[in-house]
């Protein structure tokens, strides 16, 4: 780049690019990680981390390296956090509330407080080097998420500095993301005032127990849509509308009576036919979707209850004129995925009615339902992203 004009040419372009993709997703934990996939590929950096500011902490979202190319899933949900302050790199960089950029971690400047924690790379033999680290901060001046991205490479592939350039276009960078990630933010507020609103009704149906279950359907969605061949670009795209209309699931309880609700003991007839209607009415709220958000959000709320082989709820009319519970693929998927979650859910937490179920347990229940309640590929599915659940679970504890 021979001028600043270029530079800030270039940067302009990179920010544009950068922030549209944003507009494309709703859910705050699904934009962190495509950001970082991004600025990854678009400067050839080969790892990154990527924090969310929540009560006072760095906490994780989401890891990627391109040597473990598991590693961004299986450390997405482990819920570590880093305190903001000056011991750590990326405390240090929340802290002064500016971009950290050093040439190599195992040689710091002389005289900073913050000091490279080197476990990961004992651990696995991995080797940081060039670390930026960059702070995101909001119109309010408060720091809502870090950016912290390791070992940039050069054409040849070789391990190299963050130049001043770089370091330049991501702070640009940054100051664009602020705003539509704190819109974000406040979106995602909303949808849990909605569950929280829900869980004045029905003792169960908790924030923590709501973020699971988009969580989990999340994460069991991208993998069935890998083997089933689905496009990267779609994946990410539908994985993030379902991770938020999954927490709404069962905001059709709002309209259920708090003495069905709040009922201890075993419902009768009438009151669980009175229960089921939870799912038409939480469809209902959805009724006319306005967007693709929306539309799943309103086939989760009414068939998250259907069942593979066609014993579920609520009766629909098909487009035949039967009126009967749908079975198989007739399902959507979303409604699919969300059902093993959801159960999954209940069964590993305990509830005014139960006891939590042992996890080897809770799985056998799932397997063993596969082909009468579930579909035999989502179970599949959820079972080769188990260790990835469990970390959730304890990511949002209830």
């Amino acid at each position: 780049m021979s001028s600043d004009r270029e530079l800030l040419e270039y940067s302009v372009n990179e920010l544009s690019e950068v922030v549209s993709i944003l507009y494309n997703y709703r859910d705050i934990n699904t934009s962190l990680e495509i950001i970082l996939q991004d600025i990854r590929k678009r400067f050839n950096i080969e790892a990154g981390t990527v924090y969310l500011v929540e009560d006072g902490n760095l906490r994780f979202v989401n890891v990627q390296n391109d040597k473990f190319h598991d590693l961004g899933e299986k450390k997405a949900y482990i819920g570590s956090e880093l305190p903001i302050d000056g011991a750590s790199i990326a405390g240090y960089a929340a802290y002064k509330k500016q971009i950290v950029n050093i040439k190599d971690v195992y040689s710091l400047p002389s005289g900073v407080d913050y000091t490279f924690n080197r476990s990961f790379d004992i651990e696995t033999g991995y080797r940081t080097k060039s670390v930026i680290v960059v702070p995101i901060i909001n119109y309010e001046n408060e720091v809502i998420s870090v950016l912290q991205l390791i070992n940039i490479k050069s054409i040849r592939g070789t391990i190299i500095p963050f130049s001043r350039d770089i370091s330049y276009v991501l702070q640009i960078i940054a100051s664009g993301l602020a705003g539509p990630l704190q819109t974000s933010l406040d979106q995602m507020d909303s949808i849990l005032r909605m569950v929280e609103l829900s869980a004045l009704r029905d003792p169960s149906e908790t924030a923590a127990h709501a973020q699971r279950v988009g969580a989990y359907s999340s994460e069991i969605f991208e993998h069935y849509a890998r083997v089933n061949g689905v496009a990267h670009n779609k994946i990410n795209f539908i994985k993030d509308k379902i991770r938020v209309s999954a927490m709404l699931h069962d905001i059709g309880k709002v309209g259920v009576a708090d003495a069905i609700l709040k009922k201890k003991g075993p419902l009768t007839d009438s009151e669980r036919t009175a229960m089921r209607k939870h799912a038409v009415k939480g469809a209902k709220i959805f009724d006319k979707p306005r967007n693709s958000l929306e539309s799943i959000a309103k086939e989760i709320a009414l068939h998250h209850h259907q069942q593979w082989d066609g014993s579920g709820y609520p009766v629909v009319q098909l487009p035949s004129g039967e009126n009967r519970p749908l079975k198989g693929e007739e399902i959507p998927i979303s409604a699919r995925i969300v059902a093993i979650a959801d159960v999954f859910d209940a069964l590993i937490t305990k509830r005014s009615y139960k006891e939590v179920i042992p996890m080897e347990e809770s799985v056998k229940i799932i397997n063993d339902s596969s082909g009468t309640h579930f579909d035999p590929d989502v179970v599949a599915s959820f079972n080769a992203v188990l260790p990835i659940l469990q970390l959730i679970r304890h990511r949002y504890p209830s």
